[in-house]
């Protein structure tokens, strides 16, 4: 999938190239981590990276997203009281995820927030910094972005879900959660 700036020379591509373990390995998270190929402009730099950076479920619900945000379903984000905003797609670790800055029926501007392995080099470091990372806005239409969302779904059809039982979809869930349960494991 690649969406470009309608403005600028900046665009944000992200492809799906494989499960992080070609082998299912027993354990539902393990086995469902994608490898994600990103290549972004931003007014600053060129950069790539590629890197298991989403779960599957992560991955449709941001295809599930673009969807929404492209017909004006999506909430814009909310600053927090020092203006930091956070991703609308939830995700377990913190590589790249998306959010809405803007909806006009001719114009969306979803910010693409790209963490860790994926922000800009420069800004990899920023745990020790401590900063949010590096986020790049990218404005497009509404039928763009439409069709970087069928792309991304159309990609993604190669790598379903691995490990759940017929019909069943997991919830997205943060690390806190995977830590509580393996808590209430030891009390028993």
């Amino acid at each position: 999938m690649e969406i470009r700036d309608a403005h600028t020379s900046c665009f944000v591509r992200l492809t799906p190239t494989g499960y992080e373990f070609r082998k299912t390995v027993g354990d539902p998270d393990d086995d469902n981590w994608l490898n994600i190929k990103g290549r972004i402009r931003s007014p600053e730099d060129v950069w790539t990276f590629h890197e298991p950076a989403l779960q599957v479920p992560e991955a449709e619900a941001i295809g599930a997203w673009l969807r929404d945000a492209a017909a004006g379903r999506a909430t814009p984000l909310q600053p927090e009281a020092d203006g930091s905003t956070w991703p609308a797609v939830e995700t377990i670790e913190p590589v790249v995820s998306v959010g809405l800055v803007r909806y006009e029926p001719t114009e969306v501007s979803v910010r693409f927030f790209l963490w860790l392995e994926a922000a800009r080099p420069g800004r990899r470091d920023y745990l020790e910094e401590g900063d949010t990372g590096y986020f790049l806005d990218i404005t497009t239409t509404p039928e763009e972005l439409e069709r970087a969302a069928a792309e991304w779904e159309s990609e993604l059809a190669a790598f379903p879900y691995r490990g759940a039982p017929e019909g069943a979809k997991p919830r997205i869930r943060g690390p806190w959660a995977r830590l509580a349960d393996r808590l209430r494991g030891l009390a028993n």
